[in-house]
């Protein structure tokens, strides 16, 4: 397995993740995949053309439509919830008063959830098969800079309580909505199984941090 290829894969898995299949068929797909390489020696970028594309291309058939506005819409919803979660849940640990959550810090949580997600959204529809580096862009933070400057403005402007609660009742719900929302941004993640002889591929899950590997 050259280093080309397995990053390729790397990235494929991230792609794959991203567009919605399945844990199981994305191991099925990539071990045909990573066999085809071994045997032609072929590049994969023109082979397949860039990760994102090619998973697009399995997610079709996967019937998974539109993969890319699912994905995120589903991805965003659950972030959100996670943040919204923190928000309300964290003062309840610092604070011995009763918590009292504002529209300002829903709003800022919303904020700051959308943009982790779409960076990390963005990031995989750039990679191209090569490197990692290729995912990232400048222009992003001057976005992420904006976004987080909207979100604080939200919250230093919007003091208007949604209500108050005890610590216990603040800190059950952050909890709970951390994890709903965290299940949900998940839901497009399920965990990759790779096939009966392809276990040496286990390593791409870990995306960026997978390393090389070598056909046992």
């Amino acid at each position: 397995m050259t280093p080309e290829n397995w990053t390729y894969l790397s990235q494929l898995v991230r792609a794959m993740r991203q567009c919605g299949i399945r844990g199981e068929r994305i191991g099925e797909r990539v071990a045909e995949i990573a066999d085809h390489l071994e045997e032609s020696g072929a590049d994969p970028v023109a082979e397949f053309g860039r990760p994102i594309e090619l998973a697009e291309r399995l997610a079709v058939d996967e019937k998974l439509l539109p993969v890319w506005a699912r994905s995120l819409v589903v991805q965003l919803a659950g972030m959100s919830l996670a943040m919204i979660g923190a928000a309300v849940g964290t003062p309840a640990f610092f604070s011995p008063a009763p918590v009292t959550v504002e529209l300002g810090q829903v709003l800022w949580a919303v904020v700051f959830g959308a943009l982790i997600m779409v960076v990390g959204w963005l990031g995989v529809r750039h990679l191209d098969g090569k490197s990692w580096e290729s995912g990232f862009a400048w222009w992003w933070f001057p976005v992420i800079i904006l976004g987080v400057w909207v979100g604080q403005k939200l919250q230093i402007g919007l003091h208007v309580a949604l209500f108050t609660a005890t610590r216990a009742v603040a800190a059950t719900v952050g909890i709970v909505f951390a994890a709903v929302g965290l299940s949900i941004a998940s839901m497009y993640s399920s965990r990759v199984r790779f096939p009966p002889g392809a276990e040496y591929l286990k390593p791409l899950r870990r995306g960026p941090f997978s390393g090389s590997s070598k056909r046992p």
